[in-house]
């Protein structure tokens, strides 16, 4: 008999037909605001359902009282099954009253569906992703009992994309941004940095728009007395397009590459910074521009929808498809006078402060509560703690035997 182990302890009272399942697809290494946002949302409804809630995640945490199935670690499941036949297993054998997604992954189940929109670059971009991927994006779409939207552009364009989609059915709910952007800094790292630098932070092919930037640095003149530091999640070596810049401006001992830092250096290289550069050509939300503000530092953002809709007046705003504009951005944050520069930061803190992700959890809540509502199913209330944590045990033909609390 194969065992599907949920943990750890549970709380309430409840079966696993009381359940609603969090169903994570996303790449936490890759996807680093994605994965943010899913682990804030889960916090929020573990919080309020306790027990009630299964998280299906390959993704290794602390999940408190709720159940927790990891596909990845289903060592004898996983001979006759692929991941995605797991979870779809796991959904058809619990019967949750609500399944959520925050990264699409259809699960042909009876439930009603919940998925977060966070853009809409696959459309814009059908290569990037694929066409399956639109396919599977589609099918969710128009299955769902409500769409998370985060921010009025997303929405928007979801429904300029697929007019078909009841409007009613799309919410929009901001993310937020983590309290410990806010808190003083460490001790400067300036005087192990002799020179000023501009902040980048994300991966750097297509729709990011890295290039352009690397141009108006290049074409700054700015080179001999600052740098560019460049954060990505993973090592991507240079481009050849890349490497001709940095050769044609001289650029190889201004601009440096740093991997996937942690939270902590990641804020104190926003808090450092001369200024933080966002050039994306199409953003669903912009969390980085969110987080500089945050460590108060200067930002300058792509004068799109959702960029003003996420920094107001707060970013000196350029066209991300010139980069005479950039450089024109570039060479006055650099000449600003420190009168301005403190205004300016403080601006882009208290515009920070507006996003919450306490307020994204409370309406996350309640948008799960009314879906279920009108499921006409029992609304589930926040639970009590118990003593019992659970196993969901399975037959070999992969049925569910029994839910059984063990002691």
């Amino acid at each position: 008999m194969a065992g599907l182990t949920l943990e750890p302890r549970a709380t309430g009272r409840t079966t696993s037909r009381d359940c609603i399942l969090l169903n994570d697809n996303t790449q936490h290494q890759l996807q680093r605001g994605v994965a943010r946002y899913f682990d804030k949302i889960t916090d929020g409804l573990i919080e309020y359902f306790g027990g009630r809630i299964l998280v299906c995640s390959s993704h290794q945490r602390n999940y408190g009282p709720a159940r927790h199935f990891n596909p990845d670690a289903q060592r004898f499941l996983r001979l006759f099954f692929r991941r995605s036949a797991l979870r779809w297993l796991l959904a058809r054998c619990t019967c949750p009253k609500l399944i959520y997604s925050p990264y699409y992954g259809f699960l042909n189940a009876r439930s009603p569906l919940i998925f977060t929109v966070h853009d809409m670059i696959p459309e814009r971009i059908p290569a990037h992703l694929g066409e399956r991927f639109l396919a599977e994006k589609q099918r969710c779409l128009e299955r769902a009992a409500a769409l998370i939207a985060v921010s009025q552009a997303t929405a928007k364009e979801l429904q300029t994309v697929y007019p078909h989609i009841t409007p009613e059915k799309t919410h929009v709910i901001h993310l937020g941004v983590d309290e410990f952007f806010f808190h003083p800094s460490l001790p400067s790292l300036q005087a192990a940095v002799p020179r000023p630098y501009f902040l980048y932070v994300g991966h750097r092919g297509a729709y990011k728009n890295f290039l352009r930037l690397l141009l108006a640095f290049g074409r700054s003149g700015l080179a001999p007395g600052c740098e560019l530091r460049v954060v990505c999640p993973l090592a991507q070596p240079l481009t050849q397009s890349e490497a001709e810049v940095l050769d044609r401006y001289g650029l190889r001992q201004s601009v440096h590459l740093l991997l996937n830092p942690g939270d902590e250096k990641l804020r104190q290289l926003y808090a450092d910074a001369l200024a933080f550069i966002y050039p994306s050509e199409m953003e669903g939300f912009g969390l980085p521009l969110l987080e500089a503000m945050a460590s108060g530092t200067l930002v300058a953002a792509s004068n799109t929808s959702v960029m003003s809709e996420v920094g107001g007046e707060v970013p000196v705003y350029f066209d991300p498809r010139d980069v005479d504009s950039m450089v024109d951005s570039l060479q006055s944050l650099a000449q600003i006078s420190p009168g301005q520069r403190a205004e300016r930061i403080s601006h882009g803190v208290r515009r920070a402060r507006l996003f919450r992700w306490e307020e994204c959890q409370r309406k996350t809540v309640a948008l799960f509560m009314s879906v279920l509502q009108q499921a006409g199913g029992r609304a589930l209330e926040p639970t009590r703690p118990s003593r019992h944590s659970r196993t969901l045990y399975f037959s070999q033909r992969g049925l569910p035997r029994a839910v059984m609390p063990l002691s």
